[in-house]
């Protein structure tokens, strides 16, 4: 049960950090979201 807590604590931080890394970019910036892809 450890492991699974762990594993859904980490995937709750990457999706907090990418919706993070989303609203930092513009996005009407085609060039950085080309690059973020």
């Amino acid at each position: 049960m450890g492991v699974c807590n762990e594993a859904k604590e980490l995937m709750e931080l990457v999706a907090k950090q990418a919706q993070k890394v989303r609203n930092e970019i513009d996005p009407t910036d085609e060039r950085a979201m080309d690059g973020f892809l």
